[in-house]
C-alpha cells in the first residue's frame, strides 16, 4: 500500500477563465480611454471656445470662434493598445497653426512669414466673425472686394509697422466692383508673429483624470465582486 496522495486537476478552465479575463479588461479599458477621449473633446469645443469679440479683454485661457476651422478640428484619437500594460488614446488637434495653440503653460510660438511678410487683418479688413473678407492686395485670388490699396511706410504709423491701406469694394448687385467710404487701413505687415499657448495641456490632464480614475475605480470593483461574468 502506498502511502503517497495523488491529487490531479485540470486548469484548462482556469486558463480559458484568465484568457476572457485578460480580454474583457483590455475591451473595458479601451472604452473608458475612448469615453473619456469623447469628453475631453466636448470639453474643450463647448468650454474653452468663446465667441468673437471685436472689443473687450479676450480670455487668456480660451480661444475665440472666428471662422470655425480650428474648433471643428479637435477631434478625438480612439484608443489603441501600445503593449500588454498600456492602452493609449488622446485629442488631436488638425488645422494648420493649431498646435501652436495648445501645449505647456507659458509657451510661446513665432510664426515667420514663408514670403516677405504677414498680413494681419485689421478691422476694416475683418468680416463679424474676425475672419479677413479677402486677401491682401487690389486683386484677390479668391475674393477681390478691396479697391486699389497702397502702403503706408512703417515710419509714418504708430505701431512702426507698414500697413496697407485702401478702400472696401462692393461686391454684389449694381455697384459691384466700386469702392465705397473713405480710405482706411486694411492689413499690417510684420515679418513675425509670437503666439501664446492659451490650452494647456496640463489642465486638459487635470479635467479629464477625474474621469478615468472614476472608471478605473468602478471596473476594479466589478472585478472584485463578480459583478463581470461570461
Amino acid at each position: 500500500m502506498s502511502d503517497e496522495i495523488k491529487m490531479e486537476g485540470n486548469f484548462d478552465e482556469l486558463r480559458a477563465r484568465k484568457a476572457w479575463m485578460e480580454a474583457f479588461i483590455k475591451k473595458a479599458v479601451m472604452r473608458l480611454v475612448n469615453s473619456a477621449t469623447l469628453s475631453l473633446q466636448r470639453h474643450i469645443r463647448e468650454d474653452l471656445f468663446i465667441p468673437y469679440s471685436p472689443t473687450g479683454p479676450r480670455p487668456m485661457d480660451r480661444l475665440q470662434t472666428r471662422s470655425g476651422q480650428l474648433k471643428k478640428s479637435v477631434i478625438n484619437i480612439p484608443a489603441y493598445q501600445i503593449d500588454e500594460d498600456t492602452i493609449k488614446g488622446g485629442i488631436g488637434i488638425g488645422k494648420v497653426y493649431g498646435h501652436v495653440q495648445f501645449g505647456k503653460r507659458g509657451e510661446k510660438t513665432t510664426i515667420t512669414a514663408k514670403g516677405k511678410m504677414l498680413t494681419i487683418p485689421l478691422p476694416a479688413a475683418m468680416d463679424s466673425h474676425g475672419v479677413a473678407k479677402g486677401p491682401a492686395g487690389p486683386k484677390g485670388k479668391y475674393n477681390p472686394i478691396f479697391g486699389e490699396t497702397f502702403v503706408l511706410p512703417g515710419k509714418s504709423t504708430k505701431s512702426g509697422h507698414p500697413i496697407i491701406c485702401g478702400k472696401l469694394r462692393y461686391v454684389k448687385e449694381q455697384k459691384a466692383g466700386q469702392t465705397k467710404g473713405r480710405i482706411v487701413p486694411l492689413f499690417m505687415l510684420v515679418p513675425s508673429v509670437t503666439v501664446p499657448v492659451r490650452i494647456a495641456s496640463e489642465d486638459l490632464a487635470r479635467w479629464v483624470q477625474p474621469i478615468l480614475g472614476k472608471g478605473m475605480a468602478d471596473l476594479k470593483s466589478g472585478l472584485s465582486s463578480g459583478t463581470y461574468t461570461e
